[in-house]
């Protein structure tokens, strides 16, 4: 076997990773058809989702189809996030009927799963936005109000993003490891698992019970370094939470703010694996969709507009590929 060249080999890894979009909902439209032949978008494309017969203002509309975001917070408020959701997004079906209009937790098996053998037919992203909807707001949508699920940017909306993305790679067949939240996504993404949970409720689950093997600990186990970078005013990093059992004892060491990011991107002295965690609390930064109508009342976050994740974006970007001031290093990956 020939010896490994490392000439090419990385020193850094830097991820940063943000919330609940689609990669329709924020590239779908970066290439024109015909533009870049191998990338599969939305435009040139006849996309819609039908419109349940138990909706109440159809505005003379049978469908919804695809159209461009109008603000930058769309869809608002949040959709659907859990398994039960995505179940109808992906295959149109609510059963029990009961499960329509309530939210999550309060549905009850099969938990909108279709029978088995099913292909999904991707067109209950409006029945369930509707149905949802409905839960947060207690009443349903008009026909505005829900027609912005089909609603995806422009290329010029996230300007950073859109940026970022023709000048390098994107996946347009990437998939979360799990139809649902946040949690248990993150946790597939440095664990490979989660410890069997499937939505982030209830939320003792995680910090208590998540005890699977994470990339950090394989990364100590051969002497690399690694450090979460939570940008402020986070007051808790996800991170930590969903990996509290295994990483609980690295809080002081490990887990810390942005600033301390630029100061070592500035020094070249950035750990093997950087890993970038946005605001996702009270006026997050995380793109993530408006979700105070989630929280029963309680003002939770402020205005979620997608600016702010473009604003994090433009300050990491030049900062994980400036060269350290003692001369070039080997390339940096951003993710």
């Amino acid at each position: 076997m020939a010896p490994q060249d490392r000439s090419h080999a990385l020193d850094h890894v830097v991820a940063l990773m943000f919330e609940n979009r689609s990669f329709d909902t924020l590239l779908g439209q970066l290439y024109e058809p015909g533009e870049v032949p191998s990338f599969e978008g939305v435009l040139g494309r006849d996309l819609s989702n039908p419109i349940p017969a138990w909706a109440e203002d159809r505005s003379g509309h049978q469908i919804v189809p695809f159209g461009v975001a109008e603000t930058m917070d769309t869809p608002n408020p949040d959709p659907g996030e859990e398994y039960q959701h995505i179940n109808t997004q992906l295959f149109g079906i609510i059963d029990p009927e009961g499960n329509r209009g309530v939210l999550a937790e309060q549905m009850t098996a099969p938990f909108n799963a279709p029978p088995g053998g099913r292909t999904p037919t991707m067109d209950g992203f409006v029945t369930d936005y509707i149905s949802a909807f409905t839960a947060e707001m207690g009443r349903q949508p008009k026909y505005h109000e829900y027609a912005q699920i089909m609603a995806g940017y422009t290329p010029e909306q996230p300007p950073v993003l859109s940026t970022l993305a023709r000048g390098f790679a994107t996946f347009d067949h990437w998939f979360a490891e799990v139809p649902s939240q946040t949690f248990t996504n993150r946790s597939f993404f440095h664990a490979a698992q989660s410890s069997g949970f499937v939505v982030n409720a209830p939320y003792r689950t995680f910090p208590t019970e998540n005890t699977a093997e994470t990339v950090f600990e394989r990364l100590e186990d051969n002497a690399l370094t690694w450090r979460v970078y939570v940008d402020a005013p986070s007051p808790l990093p996800f991170t930590g939470l969903i990996h509290a059992p295994r990483l609980r004892d690295r809080f002081a060491t490990h887990f810390v703010t942005m600033d301390r990011f630029l100061e070592d991107a500035a020094a070249g002295t950035l750990p093997t694996y950087s890993f970038i965690e946005p605001n996702l609390w009270h006026g997050h930064n995380d793109m993530h969709p408006p979700e105070s109508a989630l929280l029963q009342g309680i003002p939770f976050d402020a205005p979620s507009s997608l600016l702010g994740g473009e604003a994090l974006l433009a300050q990491v970007l030049p900062s994980a590929r400036r060269p350290p001031p003692a001369g070039p290093t080997r390339t940096t990956r951003c993710s």
